[in-house]
């Protein structure tokens, strides 16, 4: 029996934060809150949330002035009445280039050794 993708468990542990960033979608840019990351995806908190489906770009400001950019695809979008009581989007980053991927893994490390995420 084929389980639809909706139903999949996630492929990549995600590591808990919690972080100002920068989310650009087609009808501008706002501020939400990073609550955990992995390297294919992350679950941002962000009032009001775009919809399943949505394009984004989720941008990290790391402590060298730089930011971080990753696209992304809203993968799930719950309201104020989402059983995490917050609402927010579940994104997948897509289409990550080689030095995005590897600054995304920098991040991650930092993370994991509890050192702060934006170096």
């Amino acid at each position: 029996m084929r389980v639809p993708e909706k139903y999949k468990r996630r492929r990549q542990t995600r590591l808990p934060l919690s972080l100002t960033v920068g989310i650009h979608t087609a009808a501008g840019r706002s501020f939400g809150t990073l609550y955990d990351i992995s390297r294919s995806g992350a679950f941002v908190a962000i009032d009001p949330p775009p919809g399943a489906g949505s394009q984004l770009t989720l941008a990290v400001r790391m402590n060298d002035g730089s930011e971080l950019r990753l696209a992304a695809e809203v993968k799930h979008s719950m309201g104020d009445d989402s059983p995490k009581l917050v609402s927010g989007v579940g994104i997948e980053f897509r289409d990550l280039d080689e030095a995005t991927a590897t600054r995304l893994d920098q991040l991650l490390e930092r993370l994991r050794r509890r050192e702060d995420p934006r170096g």
